[in-house]
């Protein structure tokens, strides 16, 4: 709602407000701009056109009527509700339509190669030299992590990846290196009724870290397209839509110079065969298997999909994805640390 008064209405208005400020809030910067009402209307009717759309129009209403005014809002408002009804009906129409269109034949999606599958799984990393490398890196990234916090750039990493691809592992050796006052871990499970209610990315939104800090995310908002669009969870037209939705988010996150980095920790469908055996086999790490895990892993083809859309849709300049080799668990880690440890080198000149 844009409530508009003209030139000469503004300044009586604001006449009214400094004869009565005993009673009427007046601030400096009412009369500042009321000096300049030629560039606050330019300014508004940018805005406004900038920002107008079908899902959300502006209303511009004459204010010079106290009484046109509060009827011009009342019924904006219940024009709004109406619509947006009116909408929710026509979309649960729409979905009822689109579920009943069957999807692609399973033939045709079976030629279709993936992106992993060029993916070289085959590097190692010497367990002689690991421990060195890796307590070096650490080093230096805790060095330049404060540096990074003391100028107020703040870090936002995110893991994605296979079952048992080594994501909690990758994420422990980063924190081990990090200021822990500074670095949160948030680990991304089925959402609350309190997330359910919100917006799906209001539950990262919420997380973001402040300036200078670093929060890593154990899976991520990229399960609008994948674990939700695998399982059907969400309707594909809006699934379809999240793509644009997360690279705007992500804009956002980089649009003032802080560090954006997305890991997928990609195995082969053997070694995670192997590790969940391994898993079962060992009480210590039995916690860790579940039925899901297993039921996940049928569905493999179908992640794999849905994955090379996500990287071929949210891969952009500002964010790339890092496609990490982790077959080897401890060329994984080092690979990982040193990519965030040049994104630090590269923000800090």
């Amino acid at each position: 709602l844009w409530l508009h008064l003209n030139k000469k209405d503004h300044a009586r208005a604001l006449k009214e407000r400094q004869e009565n400020r005993a009673l009427v809030h007046f601030s400096p910067s009412d009369k500042k701009i009321a000096a300049d009402y030629d560039g606050m209307v330019s300014a508004a009717s940018r805005a406004i056109m900038l920002t107008d759309r079908d899902n959300a129009p502006w209303s511009i209403i004459d204010a010079a009527d106290p009484n046109f005014r509060n009827l011009s809002v009342v019924k904006a408002i219940i024009a709004g509700i109406e619509r947006t009804i009116a909408a929710h009906d026509a979309r649960a129409a729409r979905l009822k339509v689109l579920e009943s269109v069957p999807e692609v034949e399973e033939d045709a999606r079976e030629s279709l190669v993936s992106t992993l599958d060029a993916i070289d799984l085959s590097s190692v990393q010497a367990p002689e030299h690991y421990q060195k490398e890796l307590k070096r890196l650490q080093k230096e990234i805790y060095q330049l992590s404060f540096r990074a916090y003391k100028k107020g750039i703040s870090s936002t990493l995110i893991f994605e990846g296979w079952d048992a691809a080594g994501k909690g592992g990758a994420i422990r050796r980063l924190t081990a290196g990090t200021d822990a006052r500074i670095t949160r871990v948030i680990p991304i499970s089925a959402p609350s009724d309190e997330e359910l209610a919100h917006h799906y990315l209001w539950r990262f939104w919420r997380h973001n870290p402040r300036a200078g800090f670093i929060t890593i995310y154990d899976r991520s908002w990229y399960g609008r397209v994948l674990v939700e669009r695998v399982e059907k969870l969400t309707p594909k037209e809006d699934w379809a839509r999240a793509y644009a939705e997360i690279n705007h988010f992500e804009h956002q996150l980089t649009n003032n110079g802080n560090i954006l980095l997305k890991f997928w920790l990609h195995i082969s469908p053997e070694e995670q065969l192997r590790r969940f055996r391994e898993r079962e086999a060992i009480p210590w790490k039995r916690y860790k298997i579940t039925d899901e895990d297993w039921r996940n892993r049928d569905k493999w083809p179908e992640y794999a999909r849905a994955a090379d859309e996500m990287f071929l849709r949210t891969s952009t300049e500002d964010a790339p994805w890092h496609v990490v080799p982790a077959e080897n668990k401890k060329y994984a880690r080092l690979m990982v640390l040193r990519i965030y440890r040049d994104a630090l080198k590269r923000a800090l000149r």
